[in-house]
Protein backbone atom coordinates (compact mmCIF):
# COMPACT_ATOMS: atom_id res chain seq x y z
CA UNK A 1 0.00 0.00 0.00
CA UNK A 2 2.82 2.18 0.66
CA UNK A 3 3.67 2.11 -3.04
CA UNK A 4 0.68 2.88 -4.71
CA UNK A 5 0.03 5.82 -1.93
CA UNK A 6 4.06 7.19 -2.86
CA UNK A 7 2.87 6.77 -6.64
CA UNK A 8 -0.74 8.63 -6.33
CA UNK A 9 1.45 11.03 -4.22
CA UNK A 10 3.41 12.14 -7.21
CA UNK A 11 1.05 12.36 -9.60
CA UNK A 12 -0.90 14.66 -7.32
CA UNK A 13 2.11 16.90 -7.00
CA UNK A 14 2.69 16.76 -10.27
CA UNK A 15 -1.11 17.14 -12.21
CA UNK A 16 -1.14 20.06 -8.77
CA UNK A 17 1.74 21.65 -10.15
CA UNK A 18 -0.28 21.86 -13.69
CA UNK A 19 -3.38 23.14 -12.80
CA UNK A 20 -1.51 26.06 -10.30
CA UNK A 21 -0.24 26.51 -13.77
CA UNK A 22 -2.82 26.85 -16.09
CA UNK A 23 -4.26 29.65 -13.41
CA UNK A 24 -1.33 31.88 -13.89
CA UNK A 25 -1.21 31.77 -17.27
CA UNK A 26 -4.87 32.52 -17.38
CA UNK A 27 -3.45 35.66 -15.17
CA UNK A 28 -0.64 36.60 -17.74
CA UNK A 29 -2.68 36.22 -20.79
CA UNK A 30 -1.83 32.61 -21.90
CA UNK A 31 -4.65 30.22 -22.94
CA UNK A 32 -4.79 26.05 -23.06
CA UNK A 33 -7.26 24.27 -24.53
CA UNK A 34 -10.06 23.47 -21.85
CA UNK A 35 -9.59 19.43 -23.01
CA UNK A 36 -5.95 19.99 -21.28
CA UNK A 37 -7.18 21.87 -18.47
CA UNK A 38 -10.41 19.73 -17.81
CA UNK A 39 -8.18 16.05 -17.84
CA UNK A 40 -5.48 17.55 -15.81
CA UNK A 41 -8.19 18.64 -13.28
CA UNK A 42 -10.09 15.31 -13.30
CA UNK A 43 -6.21 13.41 -12.85
CA UNK A 44 -5.70 15.90 -10.19
CA UNK A 45 -8.91 15.30 -8.44
CA UNK A 46 -9.15 11.23 -9.01
CA UNK A 47 -5.17 11.08 -7.93
CA UNK A 48 -5.84 12.89 -4.21
CA UNK A 49 -8.52 10.80 -3.31
CA UNK A 50 -6.88 7.61 -3.97
CA UNK A 51 -3.62 9.21 -1.97
CA UNK A 52 -5.91 10.58 0.79
CA UNK A 53 -7.81 7.01 1.26
CA UNK A 54 -5.02 4.79 1.03
CA UNK A 55 -2.71 7.32 3.69
CA UNK A 56 -4.50 5.74 6.73
CA UNK A 57 -4.14 1.94 4.86
CA UNK A 58 -0.35 2.70 4.92
CA UNK A 59 0.33 3.96 7.96
CA UNK A 60 -1.64 0.76 9.31
CA UNK A 61 0.81 -1.46 7.27
CA UNK A 62 3.48 -0.19 8.96
CA UNK A 63 5.27 -2.22 11.84
CA UNK A 64 6.31 -0.06 14.99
Amino acid sequence: MKAVHSFFGKVTLATGVLVLAFILADKIGLSFPLWVKNYTFAIFGVALSVFAFTFKRWREDEVE
